[in-house]
């Protein structure tokens, strides 16, 4: 398994995977995924031996960059109110259905987490469906130990719970501490 950036190539099967992945995540077209990059958006990809690619998560940071002090999500709006301090915003995160409960999910979380903590971001957040509820998505953030913060209603009608991780270097569930080291752009840091 790999986890590296999004490229141009890879947008038909992440689109693939945002449309199966709904009503859990926001349906997704290339334009909104090009617009969402050049607001400061971050998407990483997990893709296998083959180069097959089996999930991607897509984030943003707060503060923003001046790149996405445009982005007016409302539940990173609202999280913005309910968190002190920056933190890294998780807006999507799909895993092929076929390719579900094998830990991708975590292996892109911890992506995310690495990144954030290089960046200085301790926290990770981001929301899960209640209304409709998303049981899946509930017990896998229960998993990574993310709190609760707060439920909101959001203008599609949908009600979510806004919640949110402080960050270590390591994975307390792992015996050794976790590589910081990820491709990024062809470059490892």
């Amino acid at each position: 398994m790999r986890v590296r950036p999004l490229t141009p190539h890879d947008i038909p099967a992440v689109l693939n995977i945002n449309r199966v992945g709904a009503p859990g995540v926001t349906f997704l077209t290339a334009d909104e995924i090009d617009h969402m990059k050049s607001q400061g958006f971050h998407f990483w990809v997990i893709e296998d031996i083959a180069g097959v690619i089996l999930g991607y998560l897509s984030a943003c940071q707060y503060p923003e960059n001046p790149d996405t002090s445009e982005y007016q999500g409302e539940a990173y709006l609202a999280l913005q109110d309910v968190i002190q301090g920056p933190f890294l915003y998780v807006d999507q995160i799909a895993i092929r259905a076929s390719n579900r409960r094998q830990g991708l999910a975590k292996i892109l979380y911890r992506k995310a987490g690495d990144w954030a903590l290089q960046c200085k971001l301790p926290i990770l957040a981001c929301e899960v469906n209640v209304q409709p509820p998303n049981p899946v998505s509930t017990a896998l953030h229960q998993s990574l130990e993310f709190k609760p913060l707060k439920n909101i209603s959001v203008s599609d009608g949908t009600v979510v719970c806004l919640m949110s991780k402080e960050l270590t270097p390591y994975d307390k569930s792992a015996q050794t501490p976790l590589p910081l080291i990820w491709e990024q752009e062809g470059k490892n840091f």
